[in-house]
């Protein structure tokens, strides 16, 4: 094969290389972009159902409370339907019970959603080290594509230093035709 048809080969295959690699680069934007997109809807769904248990415990809790009030009525109901009045033990124990019973309650709604916001705030963590997982893996790519790249250069460079070497000496030949030398 003579010189210009191999330099002219490794010339196109050099090009293809390079435009498989930004090719290869514009691909990984894409997909990295695509990666970051999609966790931040899932952030969104987890703002959401964290909304939706922050609800879900300020209605248990006023549930709690009006449990409260109904068991204090029923004690304040006993008290005087028994004729003991409101100054009597047996109320003030009812009383005290409906508040110890709606007090446990709440402690547990409260640690519920203690644990709950823990859990979200978790969530919203992994959600960000996922985004830093696929920012790393764009960069691994982009330096897999300037890798194979130097590898194809490196590959050719001993092909062009014939080729260069075969115009050399073709250009440094003496011509003998006028009898000198």
């Amino acid at each position: 094969m003579e010189p210009l048809s191999i330099m002219a080969m490794t010339a196109v295959g050099l090009g293809m290389q390079v435009f498989g690699a930004a090719g290869k680069s514009e691909a990984g934007n894409k997909y990295n972009a695509a990666q970051i997109r999609q966790i931040q809807l899932e952030q969104q769904v987890e703002a959401q159902r964290r909304k939706t248990m922050e609800l879900e415990a300020r209605r248990m809790s006023m549930e709690n409370l009006r449990n409260v009030q109904r068991a204090q009525a029923v004690a304040r109901t006993a008290a005087v339907s028994s004729g003991g009045g409101l100054t009597t033990s047996s109320y003030a124990g009812g009383q005290a019970q409906a508040s110890a019973q709606g007090s446990w309650n709440e402690s547990g709604i409260a640690g519920k959603l203690e644990i709950g916001r823990n859990i979200f705030d978790i969530n919203q963590m992994i959600s960000g080290t996922k985004v830093d997982m696929a920012n790393a893996q764009k960069s691994i790519q982009d330096y897999q594509g300037w890798s194979s790249l130097g590898q194809s250069l490196t590959a050719s460079a001993p092909t062009f230093g014939r080729i260069a070497s075969g115009f050399d000496n073709k250009s440094n030949k003496q011509d003998n035709t006028w009898g000198f030398g």
